[in-house]
């Protein structure tokens, strides 16, 4: 007895000095469209996939490079990347879902079938600034996924800065303002000034309006988009 017990005592100090584990978390992938995602760590070769799951160690950084099928063309990254860069990168520093946008080459979705030009064409001055606006207010509602329509990139998933604004003809509307305005008071911004253009048209050509997008464009301009329903858009604004 006297020579167990300092044996036992010294395998309880090997145990508790053991090394721990370095986490492993997943990555979750899936396609939106036709086409494939690669990925690769440091120098490796990339691996393609098109959905389902990967494990990586705490920490890594994965660089992410979407292969649109013939026909096809990338748009944006959604999940927990929200980016239009190909390739895009992420470090592994929790669980993570990430997918990529495809949109067909030419082709438009009958229930979307978007114009490639807007009332600003038309008749720059069809509002001006002296026309008595309808708008009283917007909140902020976060930021959730939606499906929106910007000209640079077609259709693209996004997770835009949501304002919800009301006019006091009882109408309101949900402004998507695209995360690329990177802030919430940068994007508020923007969504009160257009919300107040908005509200510069009559009740009877907003009483179908349902959502307006926000995009940055192409400097100085800024795209903004009016859905009229939740399948036709009819009118940009810039």
């Amino acid at each position: 007895m006297k020579c167990l017990f300092p044996t036992i005592i010294g395998l309880c100090i090997l145990i508790s000095c053991g090394t721990e584990p370095t986490p492993v978390y997943t990555l979750n992938t899936s396609v939106n469209g036709e086409g494939e995602i690669g990925y690769s760590v440091g120098d490796m070769e990339k691996i393609t996939i098109s959905s389902g799951e990967e494990q990586f160690n705490k920490g890594e950084s994965i660089t992410l490079t979407a292969f649109p099928d013939s026909g096809w063309l990338f748009t944006a990254w959604g999940g927990q990347v929200t980016s239009q860069s190909n390739p895009t990168s992420l470090i592994m520093d929790g669980n993570k879902f990430i997918y990529s946008n495809y949109s067909r080459i030419g082709a438009c979705n009958e229930d979307y079938n978007p114009p490639f030009s807007g009332t600003i064409f038309i008749d720059p001055d069809i509002i001006t600034e002296e026309d008595h606006s309808t708008f009283i207010s917007l909140s902020y509602a976060g930021r959730a996924d939606r499906l929106m329509y910007d000209r640079r990139y077609g259709w693209v998933t996004l997770e835009p800065f949501l304002f919800p604004a009301k006019f006091d003809d009882s109408l309101s509307i949900e402004i998507q303002v695209n995360p690329e305005f990177e802030t919430v008071e940068n994007a508020q911004n923007y969504a009160i000034k257009y919300a107040e253009a908005i509200g510069r048209l009559t009740t009877q050509l907003r009483k179908d309006v349902k959502t307006s997008w926000i995009h940055r464009g192409n400097e100085p301009l800024v795209e903004v988009i009016i859905i009229f329903d939740s399948h036709r858009l009819v009118r940009n604004l810039l």
